[in-house]
């Protein structure tokens, strides 16, 4: 009874493994292996047939994806030397580009007849698989227990326990033990209290008669989820258990199979996954409010914003923006300023793309351009300074180009303007300058006026401050009448000048010096004390230059000396007498002046 037990046991225990079971025996004299169970679903899973796994023990080799073949190989070679538990995850190459990740956990050990005894599980990960590539921050795929197989059903990566109708414990593996915290005594038959189970909120106690293993010794096919705490375990335990009645030949239940799994873990990461969907959904939600902000602050800037993607299509443009192009169009060509109407500064030339401070942005440049836009959706012509700036993201890789624009159409109206009226104004000024030039020159003329007092004596009376542009122009005029008038004798007056300095005296000089130079004496009148004093002070040297007291005194001298150069003209004049009585004459007279 008890074999029979054991059998149907097994049988159901391995109907009920996820994945496939299988056993078998080899002889390590001979090397010769015998299946000891082996079932379709192997076959299928690593996609060849039974019977080619029974003629060819290597057939399941066949498919796997030659890298993880030679891996395969080596932990086999392993095992087989050091009697190890091993574990390989792989690929099956099933054709048609179809990929199955299947997972084995394999055992060896030595019977006490020298043959080797090999089990294991094969699971098919391949949605696991495809999930964790997928998903790189998803649940950590939960790794197969170890130890699937030390003696077959003890050796299962899931907990496994058989109670009879008595509650009693007829097979209990090390997973369940462990999951459990070990085998207890229950005379009582108040399993769950001797184990501490309780409902999954982990604070009501689960009743003995509303068990699952009670319901599945009536009959039942069931799962439920629970809590173990008791003192035997460091923290508690949340199971999954799968309860199976086991029937007899007559279909009496005499036994219930439950299958368990420790998903504590699991629900602590549903927990998390859980809090960070709900952080995610209020990332996304403040992330939704930033963006509105954004939006709505751009929209409501004074100048054009636009950013446009690397396929040259328009990410962002505010309203301002949209307002001086007309409005968006479509442009799958990829030609924007062909479809905006873009023109070149100069409003007549059309924008090449390849030239657009768009394109040229799009390649990194930062860059400013002015642009004219004209097209049949706005009435005037709008001229636009633009600034394109590269966007580059955290890796400073380049993904869209922005730019800023300003209507400056009024502002180049303003400036056109501008520059007409200061052409205007530059002619007027012109005019004024020329006209003050003018009125410079004839009040220079009446302030510094050239007077013939006497046949060959021209005066020139100063008034005010003598500087070098004064000086240039008097010494030209008045070297023009001393050559036009053939004057002999030139009275610089110097009455109306109140100041002088180093300057004004060495301008004086070189005026006296320049008459001079040309024939004519020159003398100085009318020098002020004050003028006098100065002149005195500084050091100026007058040489020969004569000065006298003013005008009178001047002309005076003058005159003296044109009668004396009269008189020595008629000394050497060829018809005269001759000079001993032309002498005598003059000293005559001379007497009689006297």
């Amino acid at each position: 009874m008890a074999e029979k037990i054991g059998l149907e046991v097994l049988t159901s225990l391995l109907d009920k493994v996820p994945g496939v079971f299988w056993a078998s025996r080899m002889d390590p004299a001979t090397g010769k292996s015998e299946w000891l169970h082996i079932g379709q679903r192997m076959a299928e899973m690593y996609g060849v047939t039974v019977d080619e796994i029974r003629d060819d023990p290597n057939a399941i080799m066949k498919n796997i994806a030659p890298d993880d073949r030679a891996v395969l190989e080596r932990k086999i070679m392993a095992t087989a030397e050091r009697l190890t538990p091993m574990q390989w995850a792989g690929r099956v190459e099933l054709g048609n580009d179809q990929v199955r990740w299947v997972e084995t956990h394999t055992y060896v050990e030595r019977q006490p007849d020298g043959m080797l005894l090999w089990w294991g599980q094969i699971l098919d990960v391949t949605e696991r698989r495809r999930m964790e590539e997928a998903l790189a921050d998803s649940e950590a795929a939960r790794a197969a227990s170890e130890n699937l197989f030390r003696q077959v059903i003890n050796a299962l990566p899931v907990g496994v326990m058989v109670s009879n109708q008595k509650f009693e414990f007829l097979l209990m593996n090390p997973v369940q033990e462990k999951m459990s915290g070990g085998i207890v005594d229950h005379k009582d038959q108040d399993v769950t209290s001797a184990y501490g189970v309780f409902m999954p909120d982990g604070k009501t106690p689960i009743q003995m008669d509303k068990s699952g293993l009670v319901r599945s010794l009536r009959g039942e096919t069931l799962e439920e989820e629970a809590i173990i705490r008791n003192p035997r375990l460091e923290h508690d335990v949340r199971v999954h258990v799968a309860w199976t009645p086991l029937r007899d030949d007559k279909g009496q239940v005499f036994a219930t199979l439950g299958t368990s799994q420790d998903i504590t873990k699991q629900r602590a990461l549903e927990t998390e996954r859980n809090k960070m969907i709900q952080d995610l959904a209020t990332s996304e939600a403040s992330r939704a409010a930033s963006e509105a902000l954004y939006r709505q602050v751009i929209d409501s800037l004074p100048v054009g914003v636009m950013v446009a993607s690397s396929e040259k299509e328009f990410m962002i443009m505010n309203p301002k923006h949209r307002n001086m192009l007309g409005g968006v169009v479509d442009h799958r060509d990829g030609d924007v300023t062909g479809a905006y109407g873009i023109f070149m500064a100069d409003g007549r030339t059309p924008l090449p793309m390849e030239n657009s401070g768009l394109v040229r942005g799009l390649r990194g440049e930062s860059l400013e351009e002015e642009v004219v836009v004209r097209n049949p959706r706005i009435t005037n012509d709008v001229r636009m300074h633009v600034a394109w700036t590269p966007l580059r993201d955290d890796k400073g890789k380049q993904f869209a180009a922005l730019g800023t624009t300003v209507d400056i159409t009024t502002q180049r109206q303003l400036e056109a303007e501008l520059r007409t009226r200061n052409e205007q104004l530059a002619a007027s000024e012109e005019a004024k300058t020329e006209l003050i030039e003018r009125l410079r020159r004839a009040v220079d003329e009446l302030s510094n006026p050239i007077l013939e007092v006497w046949d060959g004596v021209l005066a020139m009376p100063i008034i005010g401050i003598v500087d070098s542009r004064r000086t240039a122009d008097m010494v030209q005029r008045l070297l023009a009448e001393v050559l036009r008038m053939q004057a002999s004798f030139v009275i610089i007056d110097l009455t109306g000048v109140d100041i002088v300095d180093t300057k004004t005296a060495d301008h004086l000089m070189k005026l006296m010096k320049k008459v001079e130079v040309v024939g004519a004496r020159c003398v100085l009148t009318g020098i002020r004390p004050a003028v006098a004093e100065t002149l005195v002070d500084i050091g100026v040297d007058f040489g020969r230059l004569a000065t006298l007291r003013n005008l009178k005194h001047g002309l005076g001298e003058a005159l003296r000396l044109a009668r004396r150069d009269r008189d020595a003209w008629r000394d050497y004049e060829p018809d005269d007498e001759d000079r001993e009585e032309r002498q005598m004459r003059r000293r005559e007279r001379a007497g009689a002046s006297r």
